[in-house]
C-alpha cells in the first residue's frame, strides 16, 4: 500500500470505523495546481483578442484563430472547476481533523473555528491591501475601448477606505473580488461540524444529507448556500474511505473528470446552472487522487515544483490579481495589449507566474506560517481549558 494513503481505523464510542489518515501531499499539490488555473485562465480573460470584449461567450466556431487557442486553454483549466475543486478538498481535510481527534465535536467546534479564522482572513486582508496599494500606486492606464468586461468588472470599483473596510469583513469583493470564495469558505466551515455529525453515524444520513443540500442550493440564492453541497461531498468521502480505496482505474477516472470540465468550458461556457456537472467532474478528480491503489500515474503531484507550489496555493490564489494589474499597466506601456492574437494573454500569464511565485512564498513565510502557528496555541490553549471545565 502506499504510504501516502496509508490508513487505519478505529471504532470509537460504537460509531461507524472512522478514518484516521496520513497527511497527503498529493492533495495540497492538486490544491497548488487548481490555483495556477486559476490564475492563467484570468489572464487569458483581461486583454482583448480579435476585439471581443468576452470571447467566451461566442460560440467556438465563430471565434477568430486567437481566441479559440484561449477557449481550448481555458477549457482544459477550467477555473470554475478549480474553485469547487477547493470545496470539495476543505470539506474533505476539515473532516479528517475532527475524525482525528479523540474529543467530542462540541469539545472541538471553538478551537477549530480559531484556527479556521486565523487560517482564511490574515492573508485574505494582505491580499485586500496589496490590490488597493497598487491599484492606487499605478493608475489604470489600459484604454476602455481594449478593456475586456472581465477586466472592467474587476478593476473599475474606486478604492476607497469604505470599501476596503467592507471586504475586510466580507460584505462586499470590490476590492478583491476572488474573496467571494473567503465568504463561501467561511460559512461554510461553520457547517461543517454539522455536517460530520450528521454524515458520521451512518452512510445513508451521508447521502441523505448531501441530495438535501443539493436540492437547497438549487432553490436558494445564498451563495454559501449554493456551494455547501460540495463540502459534503468532501465530508462523506472522509467518513467512507471505502468509497475511494477501491477504486479500479484511477488515472480513467481522473482523466474522465477533466473531460467533464473541459467540454463544460467549452460546450457551456457561463457558469450559472451547471454547477452540478462541474462538481462531478471535481469529484472525479478528488475520488482519483484519494485511491489507495499504486499511483504511479500521478507521482507528477510529488514532484518538487509541484510541492512548492501547493504549500503557496492559498498565498497564489489571493495575490495574483494585484500582480496582474500590474503588469497589465507594463504591458500598456510596452505597447503589448495588442488585441489581435493570443500571445499578450499568454505572455501575461507566464509573466504573472514569474511574479507571484516570489510574492507568494513571501505571503506564505512572513503571514500564513505565524498566523496559523499563533492559531494552533490559541486553539490548543481553548482545547485544555474546555477539558479543564
Amino acid at each position: 500500500m502506499d504510504a501516502v494513503h496509508e490508513k487505519r481505523t478505529e471504532t470509537v464510542r460504537g460509531q461507524i470505523p472512522r478514518p484516521i489518515s496520513r497527511f497527503n501531499p498529493r492533495l495540497e499539490s492538486l490544491r497548488g495546481v487548481a490555483a495556477l488555473c486559476v490564475l492563467c485562465s484570468h489572464c487569458f480573460g483581461l486583454l482583448l483578442v480579435g476585439g471581443l470584449k468576452a470571447y467566451y461567450l461566442v460560440p467556438f466556431l465563430r471565434q477568430p484563430p486567437g481566441a479559440k487557442v484561449l477557449t481550448i486553454l481555458c477549457s482544459l483549466l477550467n477555473p470554475e472547476g478549480a474553485v469547487v475543486l477547493f470545496f470539495l478538498l476543505s470539506g474533505y481535510v476539515l473532516t479528517l481533523s475532527f475524525l482525528r481527534s479523540p474529543d467530542s465535536l462540541p469539545r472541538q467546534f471553538v478551537p477549530y473555528v480559531v484556527k479556521r479564522a486565523f487560517r482564511l482572513f490574515p492573508a485574505m486582508w494582505v491580499s485586500i491591501l496589496a490590490i488597493a496599494a497598487i491599484r492606487l500606486a499605478l493608475p489604470d492606464t489600459l484604454p476602455a475601448s481594449l478593456q475586456t468586461s472581465f477586466y472592467t468588472r474587476i478593476f473599475s470599483t474606486p478604492i476607497t477606505g469604505e470599501a476596503i473596510g467592507r471586504n475586510f469583513r466580507l460584505a462586499s469583493f470590490t476590492i478583491n473580488p476572488l474573496t467571494w470564495t473567503m465568504y463561501v469558505e467561511a460559512v461554510c466551515s461553520l457547517m461543517v461540524p454539522l455536517l460530520v455529525a450528521i454524515t458520521r453515524t451512518r452512510k445513508w444520513a451521508g447521502f441523505a444529507t448531501l441530495f438535501i443540500l443539493l436540492a437547497l442550493g438549487a432553490c436558494v440564492h445564498e451563495i454559501a448556500l449554493h456551494y455547501l453541497f460540495c463540502f459534503q461531498i468532501g465530508v462523506v468521502l472522509a467518513s467512507f474511505p471505502d468509497l475511494t480505496a477501491g477504486l479500479r482505474w484511477p488515472g480513467t477516472l481522473f482523466a474522465a473528470g477533466v473531460a467533464i470540465l473541459f467540454l463544460h468550458r467549452a460546450c457551456m461556457p457561463t457558469f450559472t446552472g451547471n454547477l452540478l456537472l462541474v462538481a462531478a467532474g471535481a469529484t472525479m478528480i478528488l475520488a482519483a487522487a484519494l485511491c489507495e491503489s499504486p499511483l504511479d500515474r500521478f507521482c507528477w503531484l510529488d514532484a518538487p515544483s509541484v510541492r512548492f507550489l501547493g504549500r503557496i496555493s492559498y498565498s497564489v490564489y489571493l495575490v495574483h490579481l494585484a500582480v496582474v494589474y500590474g503588469l497589465v499597466q507594463v504591458f500598456v506601456g510596452f505597447g503589448l495589449q495588442n488585441p489581435g492574437g493570443c500571445f499578450p494573454q499568454v505572455l501575461l500569464a507566464v509573466a504573472t507566474i514569474g511574479v507571484t511565485t516570489p510574492l507568494a512564498w513571501a505571503c506564505y513565510v512572513a503571514v500564513e506560517v505565524p498566523t496559523l502557528r499563533y492559531g494552533k496555541q490559541i486553539a490548543t490553549f481553548l482545547s485544555l481549558r474546555l477539558q479543564l471545565d
